[in-house]
Formats: C-alpha cells, sequence, structure tokens
C-alpha cells in the first residue's frame, strides 16, 4: 500500500507541474488523502516513528501512540488494527493508562481528553451507553393548606393511573418536604400515556386543593 501511495504522489506532483494554474486546488483535495495513505499501517509490524507502546491487562492487545501524535490499538497476538485511529484524526499530546490497564485516557492538542476502553479501542462513554431512557414527566401542583394526597378523588386519579402505567410503569407522588407543593411523577413505555395519567393526578390535586 506504501508503493501505490508514493506513485499516487509523484504522479500528482508531476500533473502539478504541468498545471500550475490548478495546483493549490489539487494539493487542498488530496493532502489529507495522501497523508492518510502514506502512513497508514496494514499491520502492527509496519508502524513507523513510535513514540510510546502499552499493553493491556492481558496482554491481548497494545496501545501504540506515534511521533505525529496519533494512536492506534492493535491485537498483540495477530498484529491486526483493532482500532486504527484511537483520535479520530485529532492531534494526541499523551496518553495514560488506568491502574488496572482496562482504559486509558487519550489527552488531546490543544485541549479535550477521552477515555477508551484497551478491549475494543470504543468511547468508554459509547460501551456503556446500553439502555435509553424510558419517558419521564414531572409536575409541581402548590396547594396551600390541607392534606391534598388524602382527598378521595385524588386517590381514585392515583389508582386509575398505576392501572394505565402497568409493571413496566413508575410512578411518584409526595409533598415536597420545604414548600406546599404536591410533586407529581410518572414514567412507562408510553409517553401519551405518561403524559395523560399525570394530567389527570395534577387536576384531581388541584380541585382537592381548591
Amino acid at each position: 500500500m506504501r508503493k501505490t501511495a508514493r506513485r499516487f504522489a509523484y504522479g500528482i506532483i508531476e500533473l502539478m507541474k504541468h498545471h500550475r494554474n490548478t495546483a493549490s486546488v489539487i494539493f487542498v483535495i488530496v493532502a489529507t488523502m495522501l497523508h492518510s495513505l502514506v502512513s497508514a499501517a496494514d499491520s502492527l509490524a509496519e508502524l513507523r516513528a513510535v513514540w510510546r507502546a502499552d499493553f493491556n491487562a492481558d496482554a491481548s492487545r497494545i496501545i501504540v501512540r506515534t511521533r505525529d501524535g496519533s494512536a492506534s490499538l492493535w491485537n498483540a497476538a495477530t498484529g491486526k488494527a483493532v482500532a486504527a485511529d484511537l483520535g479520530n484524526r485529532r492531534k494526541l499530546s499523551g496518553h495514560f493508562l488506568a491502574p488496572d490497564k482496562k482504559t486509558a485516557v487519550l489527552a488531546f492538542e490543544p485541549s479535550g481528553s477521552q477515555v477508551v476502553n484497551l478491549s475494543t479501542g470504543k468511547p468508554v462513554s459509547e460501551v456503556c451507553n446500553r439502555f435509553n431512557p424510558l419517558p419521564q414527566i414531572l409536575r409541581n401542583v402548590r396547594y396551600d393548606s390541607g392534606r391534598p394526597l388524602e382527598d378521595k378523588r385524588v386517590v381514585k386519579a392515583i389508582e386509575g393511573a398505576r392501572l394505565k402505567l402497568g409493571d413496566g410503569g413508575r410512578l411518584v407522588i409526595r409533598p415536597s418536604g420545604t414548600e406546599s407543593v404536591i410533586r407529581v411523577m410518572a414514567e412507562g413505555d408510553d409517553e401519551q400515556v405518561v403524559s395523560s395519567v399525570v394530567g389527570d393526578i395534577v387536576e384531581a390535586v388541584k380541585s382537592a386543593a381548591a
């Protein structure tokens, strides 16, 4: 691949010699592509200008940082890339392994950082995002005095809400500890149902507090 990249680069140079008026345009278009082609490595053995290399906890992966500020993750047994560009084209100023050697912190120039998993090469934030939050609605109802939650209309609205939400839903209704407010929160699979049951309870509390 390196020889192909070099031949391609020489061809571009010759083209630029004969077409000087378009030289700058050609350079802008191919500069990034040429850099990636020339510097890319198909295997761990082809890497050049290695600045630092570290094994992960079980020595199955090697994280390598080169002098151009890039970092990559490799399979130690096969020498193949697990993640060819950990920085996603951002230049690194350094990387630091966690004490358990299961994750690493990548520090970018001029600022920014990211924690990556040393088994997959993926950001820890991406690996840990394994659930989608359910629709949730919270509303506050202010009252002047009394105990609105003991009113029959409110009790009935709460019972109806629990039936509508089913086992997959959650309902939390409580008075505030610092102000005269009833907090009504519902969570469930269906946002319309959640909105409906919260609205029913809020209206019942308002009626009881009137």
